[in-house]
């Protein structure tokens, strides 16, 4: 596979909440009721994504996450967003418990129109940074916004359009 190929595409629909309270919640957006999950601004909200890495993933330098998103009402400032991936291995992961592996975060500023589309990219590189996650493997993926970091400055909902997996 070609670095940069697209390797799996999550729909905000695919999303499901983490058991907690922090949790980002679903809406619909526009005239057609497009599918988002809203994060919010003033705690922390997060959201799993779970699926099989496809066999065509190399396994050599990691992955790109591509964030689609867009702001519920702000046109100024800028989010912070964490990700981090959860292997589930044979015989190793307890799925009863949580195990991810490290926060990798990245800063963006929104774009200037509520409802406008940004995009983000939160990069991996193979081995512990994504929990060592290999073709073939099941595994979890989690997009936290972190309204603490410094960075996080914008008010109002980030909603999750959809994200898109590339291999690096």
């Amino acid at each position: 596979m070609a670095s940069g190929d697209s390797l799996l595409t999550f729909e905000a629909a695919r999303g499901i909440p983490p058991n907690s309270t922090a949790a980002a919640t679903r809406d619909r957006r526009g005239d057609d009721g497009h599918f988002v999950y809203s994060f919010n601004a003033s705690t922390d909200s997060s959201l799993d994504f779970t699926d099989v890495m496809p066999r065509q993933y190399a396994g050599t330098t990691g992955v790109t996450l591509v964030i689609i998103y867009m702001m519920a009402s702000a046109t100024t400032g800028g989010v912070a967003l964490d990700g981090q991936f959860e292997l589930h291995d044979e015989a190793g992961h307890d799925m009863d418990n949580s195990g991810f592996a490290a926060v990798n975060t990245v800063t963006d500023t929104v774009p200037g129109t509520a409802g406008q589309l940004g995009y983000v990219e939160l990069t991996f590189t193979d081995g512990a940074d994504m929990d060592s996650v290999a073709a073939g493997d099941h595994f979890r993926f989690r997009i936290t916004r972190d309204p603490d970091h410094a960075s996080d400055t914008a008010s109002g909902a980030l909603q999750c359009v959809s994200i898109e997996m590339r291999e690096t």
